[in-house]
């Protein structure tokens, strides 16, 4: 996403059906966190965005 002052680099996932789907924008907190905030062997965008595109 790019903004006149603000860029925030990002992944699109988009499932593999037909049709209009829901958008969803996932934005990490402040600090040095990774696209999936990654804690120790989690990784919740990464699951998150995972399942919801799973689901259509």
């Amino acid at each position: 996403m790019t903004t006149e002052n603000y860029r925030i680099p990002g992944s699109l996932m988009i499932p593999n059906t037909k049709g209009k789907h829901p958008l969803v924008i996932l934005v990490h907190g402040s600090g040095a966190n990774d696209r999936d905030e990654t804690f120790g062997p989690l990784k919740p965008f990464k699951d998150i965005s995972s399942g919801l595109t799973v689901q259509g």
